[in-house]
């Protein structure tokens, strides 16, 4: 459920954070750690003073020393060479190794009884915290009040997805969310609406984000990382199976369930392909995970999600993305074009796989050749590893994120300018911040225009006004077309918010 808000070309913001405060620059004033295609912006509390130092030609880490980088200049020779290692190997594996077949996948689109045979409603909920916010959506820790157990409902403003432009991606995600079951992805376990708010009931992930995590911890023992990277490895070669590019890995969107694995979660940016060899055009993501093919709009595929992945492992383990950067431009060149640097006290087997997964021909990547993600799993940083154990989540995590004694509904592991707001249903105060927000784009747009003297045919704003209708309701009459506009959430009257 992500962050503040990552973002697509295509409108604003439909990523929401699940459990920690917003990324932020360091030294930076309040720019978010977002991309767009007009102005992209950066962001991140862990990387601020006290925990680690950047300048533009070095990064330097406070815990553990880092002398002398290792300059890794030939990645397309480490992907070559894992791809060629990777024959008849069986993997992937099928739909009946993940206990999946075509029935399963088959409900209606339109039934709020994903996982059971029992509609529900709002009041089926108690609310007991926030645990997370977004621009137009929020997400609450909630009770069942019929069998007392626990989960995360995130709730959305119809209005503001609306105004926002994210109707496609709100369902994207709540089709994604239904038709994929994996052990290491988060569930969905009910979706309905009112006439005024969308809600999904997912897994409670009491471990909380990959990242609070990350910037308590500032960067874990490869031993951690090496399972986080296979579960998260299985997600992906899932995902993939079924046509769909995740985009928008990131430390936000990784969760931790109570024993320590991880699930990933917001699928608001995914991409479903109609085909194999089809590529997606949008420029979507968070800027220190971009591909150089998303960079550079040559349409990517499935290659994007190895990229950030390999930029993930190296961020776990210590503490920066490798090529950041706080002026975003840099970074971005920096990824087209520097060479990729990692300390020399990491291991020769995490050094190969972040090069191979860091390889800029999306051709050439590790896992992109013809054994999909084999060509990973078979690498010699994962050497011994039992991957079906691990599929059925019999190998335990090395990180533990909860006390053992922390009660189901503990919510130590998520940020406490979020668990200390009153829990509620109500939208109102996300939708007059998107409202705010649309208004001060409206003044600068009419400001733009004013002073160039153009004709009011051709006043810019006027999708910002048509953002405003919506978000005051005029764009859609919300008591007959919610069948049409948000199929797939069953609705429940009686509840105008």
């Amino acid at each position: 459920m992500g962050n503040q808000p990552s973002m697509s070309s295509s409108g604003g913001s439909h990523s929401m954070r699940y459990g920690s405060g917003s990324r932020r620059v360091p030294g930076a004033s309040s720019k978010l750690r977002n991309v767009r295609r007009e102005v992209v912006t950066v962001g991140h509390p862990s990387r601020q003073a006290e925990r680690m130092s950047t300048d533009e030609a070095q990064y330097s880490r406070s815990t553990p020393a880092a002398p002398s980088p290792i300059f890794i200049t030939n990645q397309d020779a480490v992907a070559t060479g894992a791809a060629a290692a990777a024959e008849d190997s069986g993997y992937p594996l099928s739909e009946a190794a993940y206990g999946l077949s075509e029935r399963a996948t088959q409900r209606q689109a339109n039934s709020s009884m994903l996982f059971g045979t029992q509609r529900v409603t709002r009041d089926d909920f108690i609310p007991v915290k926030t645990i997370g916010k977004g621009s137009f959506a929020k997400v609450l820790l909630v009770r069942k009040r019929d069998t007392g157990e626990i989960f995360a409902m995130k709730i959305l403003s119809k209005r503001a997805i609306i105004a926002r432009n994210q109707l496609e991606h709100t369902m994207a995600e709540r089709s994604i969310l239904e038709n994929v079951r994996h052990p290491y992805i988060v569930a969905l376990r009910y979706a309905f609406q009112t006439e005024g708010l969308l809600y999904l009931v997912l897994d409670f992930c009491a471990g909380g984000e990959l990242f609070f995590h990350l910037k308590r911890e500032g960067h874990f023992p490869e031993s951690t990382v090496r399972i986080f990277m296979a579960e998260i490895t299985l997600a992906l070669e899932h995902l993939h199976a079924h046509n769909i590019i995740y985009r928008d890995l990131k430390p936000e969107n990784v969760l931790l369930d109570r024993d320590g694995h991880v699930l990933l979660a917001d699928f608001g940016l995914s991409k479903l392909l109609a085909r194999d060899n089809q590529k997606a055009m949008t420029y979507v993501g968070t800027v220190e995970y971009l591909a150089p093919e998303v960079i550079t709009n040559q349409g990517h595929s499935f290659a994007i999600d190895w990229w950030a992945m390999g930029t993930l492992m190296a961020e776990l383990i210590t503490g920066l993305p490798p090529f950041y950067s706080n002026n975003v431009n840099l970074m971005m060149e920096r990824v087209l074009k520097a060479d990729l640097r990692l300390p020399e006290w990491m291991s020769q087997e995490a050094q190969s796989l972040i090069a191979g997964l860091l390889t800029r021909d999306p051709l050439r990547r590790l896992g992109s050749g013809p054994g999909g993600a084999v060509e990973i799993k078979r690498h010699p940083f994962f050497r011994g590893l039992d991957w079906a154990a691990l599929l059925r989540r019999q190998l335990p995590s090395p990180y533990r994120p909860l006390r053992r004694d922390a009660l189901p509904d503990s919510v130590e592991n998520f940020d406490s300018m979020f668990t200390s707001e009153p829990p509620t249903f109500d939208m109102a105060a996300e939708e007059e911040k998107v409202r705010a927000k649309l208004m001060k784009r409206a003044h600068k747009e009419r400001e733009a225009v004013a002073a160039t003297a153009a004709p009011v045919t051709s006043m810019p704003h006027a999708h910002t006004t048509e953002a405003l209708d919506a978000l005051d309701g005029h764009a859609l009459a919300w008591d007959t077309t919610h069948a049409k506009a948000f199929e797939g959430f069953t609705y429940t009257p009686g509840h105008r918010r």
